[in-house]
């Protein structure tokens, strides 16, 4: 019964995705925007250090032993969560949904700066940790955030061209249950990043030690 319960779930919420394509493709382009913008960032005089500061000295604090495993992990988590709490506050509206494009787009700029600044400060083991770790769980959390996006995206212009109450746009196709859904998976995501790889990657540390 539970299979079931899960899989008429995941069945509605791929649905939906497909049912998204168009919003999708331009939060893909806004994404490939962001990353080249961050690319020429880099290549500026200006120091970005400060923005991996706050996640990777929780990383290096913990495999080191002077930090707890759950700091990085709610240090991590808090970004997530409040990524998912802009999208959803520029998306009550159809008119301000546009917005959640920009967001995507910084929120790419933001990851590739922070990738290549850590990389020109820690040198080979910052392009291991980035090529294992950063970059395969930043594009992972932005796909589920784009995906995400697109569910409120649909939300609002359904609202909107139906005059739905707000209440009902959000039972309409089942948004609220696909919202939840994309909330799970980028919270699982952040377990996996935030606790399973740091105590693998602390592992191997203490191995080689």
């Amino acid at each position: 019964m539970a299979n079931k319960t899960i899989n008429y779930v995941f069945s509605r919420f791929f649905e939906q995705i497909s049912k998204n394509k168009q919003v999708l493709i331009w939060a893909a382009i806004s994404c490939i925007i962001g990353v080249s913008f961050g690319i020429i960032l880099l290549y500026g005089e200006k120091s970005y250090l400060g923005l991996i500061s706050t996640s990777n000295q929780n990383m290096l604090g913990y495999i080191s032993g002077k930090a707890e495993i759950f700091k990085l992990f709610f240090s991590r988590l808090s970004i997530g969560m409040f990524s998912c709490l802009v999208l959803f506050l520029v998306c009550l509206h159809h008119y301000s949904s546009f917005l959640g494009f920009l967001y995507l787009a910084y929120q790419s700029a933001i990851c590739t700066i922070a990738c290549g600044t850590l990389i020109s400060y820690q040198g080979l083991s910052a392009i291991i940790n980035s090529i294992f770790l950063i970059i395969p769980s930043n594009i992972i959390l932005l796909s589920l955030l784009a995906i995400y996006f697109s569910i409120l995206y649909d939300r609002a212009k359904l609202q909107y061209k139906y005059s739905y109450t707000f209440q009902h746009s959000f039972h309409s196709q089942n948004n609220l249950q696909n919202i939840l859904v994309c909330i799970a998976l980028i919270f699982l995501l952040y377990v996996v990043v935030g606790i399973v790889i740091p105590l693998v990657i602390k592992g191997i540390y203490l191995i080689y030690y």
